[in-house]
C-alpha cells in the first residue's frame, strides 16, 4: 500500500533541515515526514554567520565567535563590540551533522537522499511528487527549492559573494575582530566590500561581496581575494582550505501566502534571508519553530510572517535607497555603525529593534532621500521600486 506522507519537505538545505528538526521535535510519532535531497552527502559547502540574539537548536555546532567587529570605509575604521550579542560562525557541515542526527533518531521521519523532485502538483486531498526515484504523496509539502534564474528574474538587486577559508605561510590577521565590511577596495563591479571573518592569525574566511542586478564569474571573485590579500596584508602565498559562494536576493517582496495551502514554500524563495542584509539563518530558526508549533496544536488559519510589518517596511525604505543611490551606499552604511551604538544596531540588524532601536537607526540615515523613499513607497502602497 503507498505510504501517504503527512508532510514533506523538498529541498534538505538550511530551511529543509531546519523545519524537519522542529517538526521531530513538535510532532508525535504517528506522523510522518519525508525529506527529499538531491545531493549524496554533506560536505562542508557554505557557513552561516548572525550575531546571537536568540537561542536555537544548532548551539552546539557553533565553530567560533568574535565579540567585536568593524566597518572599513575611505581609509577610517570604526569598530563596535558587544558583551550581550556575540557575532557567531556555524560552519555548514556542523549543522548539518547535527540536523541529520536528529532527524535518524525519529522513526517516522524518512530522509531520501540523491532523489532530485521533477515535478509537484497540487490536488484536491494531497500534493503528488515526481522524483527521480518514483512517485510519492503528501498532505502538505514545504518547498525548499531555489531556482537561481527564478531569483534573478525578480529585477531586484543580488548581493553575490565567494568566499575561500584560507591559511596563511605566516600571520597576518587580527583573530579578535570580524571585518563586517572593507568598502576601500574597488566599487567597479558594483557596491563592494570583503567581509573577513579571522579564526586564528593565519587563518580566516575572505570574501567579497558585490551588491548589483547580476552576479559575476567566479575568477573574477577569486582576482578579487587575491587583491585584497596582497594590498592589505603583503600576503600571496596562501593555501585555499574551501570555497563557498552565494545569490541572495535584496527584496522585501517575498513572503509565505497568508493562508496555508498543501504547497507551501520556504527558504529564501519565501522571504526567510532579510534582503537588506542577507542574514537569514535566525529567521528561518524562528519560522520553523513557529509554523512546527503551530502545525502540532491544530492551528491552520494563518502562516507566520519571517519578519514584522515595521522591519519590512523600513527594508523597502533601504532597499529602494540602495537600487537609486549606489555610490552612496559605503558612506550610509559606515555611519550607521559609526552613529548607532552596537546593541542597537545588532538588534536592529537581526530583526529583533525595539521603537528606540528603529528611531536611533533613522537619526543615523541621511534625512532627504531616505524620506523621499518613505513617501514613494508610501504612495505606491507599499511596493519597492
Amino acid at each position: 500500500m503507498e505510504t501517504v506522507y503527512d508532510y514533506a519537505i523538498v529541498g534538505a538545505g538550511c530551511s529543509g533541515l531546519s523545519l524537519a528538526v522542529e517538526l521531530v521535535h513538535a510532532l508525535s510519532g504517528d506522523r510522518r515526514i519525508a525529506v527529499f535531497e538531491p545531493r549524496q552527502s554533506y560536505p562542508l559547502d557554505r557557513v552561516w554567520c548572525f550575531w546571537k540574539t536568540t537561542m536555537h537548536r544548532f548551539s552546539q555546532a557553533i565553530g567560533y565567535e568574535w565579540g567585536q567587529w568593524k566597518v572599513r570605509f575611505n581609509g577610517h575604521e570604526v569598530i563596535q563590540a558587544s558583551s550581550h550579542f556575540p557575532y557567531q560562525y556555524l560552519p555548514g557541515d556542523a549543522f548539518y551533522a547535527a540536523a541529520l542526527e536528529t532527524i535518524d533518531r525519529f522513526p517516522s521521519a524518512d530522509l531520501f537522499l540523491q532523489t532530485a523532485v521533477t515535478d509537484i502538483v497540487e490536488n484536491k486531498s494531497d500534493v503528488g511528487i515526481s522524483t527521480n526515484r518514483g512517485a510519492f504523496r503528501a498532505k502538505v509539502v514545504f518547498d525548499g527549492r531555489n531556482d537561481v534564474n527564478q531569483l534573478l528574474n525578480l529585477g531586484s538587486l543580488l548581493q553575490h559573494y565567494t568566499g575561500q577559508k584560507i591559511q596563511a605561510h605566516r600571520p597576518v590577521f587580527d583573530n579578535r575582530t570580524v571585518t563586517l565590511m572593507d568598502f576601500d577596495v574597488s566599487q567597479r563591479h558594483g557596491i563592494t566590500f570583503v567581509y573577513v571573518l579571522p579564526f586564528s592569525e593565519n587563518e580566516a574566511l575572505v570574501e567579497p561581496t558585490v551588491i548589483s542586478h547580476l552576479p559575476l564569474e567566479t575568477d573574477v571573485y577569486i582576482k578579487l581575494i587575491r587583491d585584497y590579500l596582497n594590498d592589505r596584508f603583503g600576503l600571496n602565498d596562501y593555501e585555499v582550505l574551501f570555497q563557498e559562494q552565494g545569490v541572495i536576493p535584496m527584496t522585501a517582496e517575498l513572503s509565505p501566502p497568508n493562508v496555508p495551502t498543501r504547497l507551501i514554500p520556504i527558504g529564501t524563495a519565501a522571504g526567510m534571508v532579510k534582503g537588506s542584509t542577507g542574514y537569514g539563518f535566525l529567521p528561518i530558526q524562528k519560522w520553523s519553530r513557529s509554523i512546527a508549533q503551530d502545525i502540532a496544536a491544530g492551528r491552520h488559519q494563518r502562516l507566520p510572517k519571517p519578519r514584522s510589518w515595521l522591519s519590512t517596511c523600513m527594508d523597502r525604505i533601504f532597499l529602494s535607497f540602495l537600487a537609486e543611490h549606489p555610490s552612496e551606499a559605503p558612506e550610509v552604511f559606515f555611519h550607521l555603525f559609526q552613529r548607532v551604538p552596537s546593541d542597537r544596531l545588532v538588534r536592529f540588524l537581526s530583526d529583533r529593534a525595539s521603537i528606540i532601536d528603529i528611531a536611533r537607526v533613522i537619526a543615523a540615515m541621511p534625512k532627504r532621500p531616505f524620506i523621499r523613499q518613505a513617501g514613494r513607497i508610501t504612495l505606491a502602497g507599499g511596493a519597492a521600486s
